[in-house]
């Protein structure tokens, strides 16, 4: 008889062991998924946040962009194609490179002496 006592306490142990570990793996998959809910919600904020930054700097960009006069708005777009130009390592198109070379030597010729 008491070895079957014995052996009931046994699997009363084995089964209770066996329900708390199976109880405990409940509990974390539970708070894995709120874990999971609470990065996706975190992770759709910042989304929102930045498109409203995006929206927010488009809209300074163009108001910046009126505030300007004609003069000034030609002068940037010029300087942005210039610096367009000098990123990518090209030369000016050929024949401004003769012209300016050309007006160099006029401006910086030597006067010419009698004798």
């Amino acid at each position: 008889m008491t070895n079957k006592v014995s052996f009931l306490i046994n699997k009363v142990i084995i089964l209770s062991i066996f329900f708390i570990f199976s109880f405990y793996l409940f509990s974390c998959q539970t708070q894995n998924t709120s874990i999971n809910k609470q990065e996706k919600k975190i992770q759709k904020e910042k989304k929102k946040r930045q498109k409203d930054d995006t929206i927010l700097y488009q809209k300074a960009v163009k108001q910046q962009m009126n505030n300007q006069t004609g003069e000034t708005k030609k002068a940037m777009k010029d300087a942005e194609k210039q610096a367009k130009i000098n990123r990518e390592n090209k030369k000016e198109f050929f024949i401004k490179r003769w012209i300016k070379n050309w007006q160099y030597k006029q401006q910086h010729k030597p006067p010419k002496t009698k004798g």
